[in-house]
Formats: C-alpha cells, structure tokens, sequence
C-alpha cells in the first residue's frame, strides 16, 4: 500500500520486500528486522551508490525508527513503513 502527501510517499511492507529510493524514515510496525540496510542518497536518473556504511542485520522492537538517509532495505522479518521522497 501506497501513501501519497506532497513530495514524501510512505510504503507498507512486510518479509521479503525490497524498498529503494530516497528512504527518509523507517518506521517498525511489529517488531522484525531489516536486512542489508544501505546508507546514502539516492539522486534521481542516477544509481544509487552507497556512502559506505551499511547494516547486515537490523533488529527493531515495534514503534521504533530509523532515520535516513536510507538508500536501500530489505524486510527480514517484521512490518514496517518505508517513508520516501518523491
């Protein structure tokens, strides 16, 4: 599910998704984790690059968050609320 509100767009995602873009905020619905979080911008027309800091495994408790800026992430397990520029 998608959420549209000026330039920022919130996406709903469960085990297995794979969200990129320019990734504000993560927020953790039920408690999981992320997989293979990747930092950096993400300019449009252009790939993204990491700015070399990046996370293997991200266990979250529900309600919490993580704040970009985010390039990439894949849900482990858990639900979350990827929030992106658009």
């Amino acid at each position: 599910m998608e959420i549209y509100n000026n330039n920022i767009r919130a996406i709903s995602s469960s085990i297995g998704q794979e969200i990129s873009g320019s990734i504000l905020r993560v927020y953790c619905m039920d408690a999981g984790s992320l997989s293979d979080v990747k930092f950096g911008k993400q300019f449009p027309h252009k790939a993204f690059t990491a700015s070399g800091d990046s996370i293997t495994r991200l266990k979250m408790t529900a309600g919490s968050t993580i704040d970009g800026p985010i390039g990439e992430a894949k849900v482990a397990s858990g639900a979350f609320l990827f929030y992106l520029r658009d």
